[in-house]
């Protein structure tokens, strides 16, 4: 985790909506690509007297580096996770497949490798329209998400890739391959765009739900019992709806995902 040295701010800790050009990243164009954080980010809002209290394994970890897939089905829709209760990060928190990169891996093997991992999808870069998956945007995420729910322990720069698949590859058909780790997600989706929509309407800032009203209770997805038994099943709505609340294992979708949907909508 990098954080400041005592009495004053880190470079990190005042970036608000940064634009980083995709060179940085090893892309060979020269577009650029958003960075952002939520206002109530904990490594913004850290006192001087918060930065004391931080156990040294904590305050000299540094800043971990992840890769997310936003995978849209040739069908048009995308696919979230669950993640599992047990994880010591964003337990029961709904994020696109994705984790940490290893040693010499570029983000499109880090990405497509926790795929596998989590769902069983095997999926190439060849198997995407564009032939590759290619960077969506840059999410800061800390975890605790909130200082009131307790001091940071984990600090990540989360790369979100998008990738389209062909036309072969629906929904439908890749449900049939699937094949979840329980140990990192217990539960799936592919979400159509006007719930993508709905989703990052919910917005943390302001804290302010979406009414289901007007939507079904639930969509069809996988999920696995606590026999280990994949099967497929109703996946409620109102989770999928909801803010982060007072406690870090309310289930809902993850506030960096909702921010690389956004992402994804503006692209499609």
């Amino acid at each position: 985790m990098l954080l400041p040295e005592k009495g004053s701010l880190n470079k990190l800790a005042v970036m608000r909506d940064i634009m980083l050009c995709s060179r940085a990243l090893g892309d060979s164009g020269n577009y650029f690509l958003k960075m952002k954080r939520p206002s109530f980010c904990p490594i913004t809002n850290l006192s001087p007297d918060d930065i004391e209290q931080l156990p040294s394994e904590i305050g000299n970890r540094g800043i971990d580096v992840g890769a997310a897939v936003i995978l849209e089905s040739s069908d048009n829709k995308i696919l979230l996770t669950r993640r599992s209760k047990g994880l010591r990060t964003f337990p029961n928190v709904w994020v696109p497949p994705g984790g940490h990169i290893e040693q010499d891996e570029s983000f499109v093997e880090a990405g497509l490798r926790e795929l596998r991992e989590e769902t069983g999808l095997d999926i190439r870069p060849h198997q995407c329209v564009s032939s590759d998956l290619n960077v969506l945007a840059l999410w800061e995420s800390v975890y605790p998400p909130k200082l009131n729910m307790g001091l940071p322990r984990r600090h990540h720069i989360v790369v979100y890739l998008h990738g389209k698949l062909t036309s072969d590859l629906t929904s439908d058909w890749l449900n049939t391959k699937m094949k979840l780790e329980p140990s990192e997600a217990d539960a799936c989706a592919w979400v159509h765009r006007d719930l993508v929509k709905a989703i990052v309407s919910a917005k943390e800032e302001v804290g302010n739900t979406v009414s289901t009203s007007d939507m079904p209770e639930s969509i069809r997805g996988l999920s696995v019992d606590e026999s280990g038994v994949q099967k497929e099943c109703d996946i409620a709505l109102e989770p999928l709806l909801r803010v982060c609340g007072v406690t870090s294992q309310v289930e809902r979708v993850s506030t960096g995902t909702k921010y690389a949907l956004e992402e994804w909508l503006q692209l499609t």
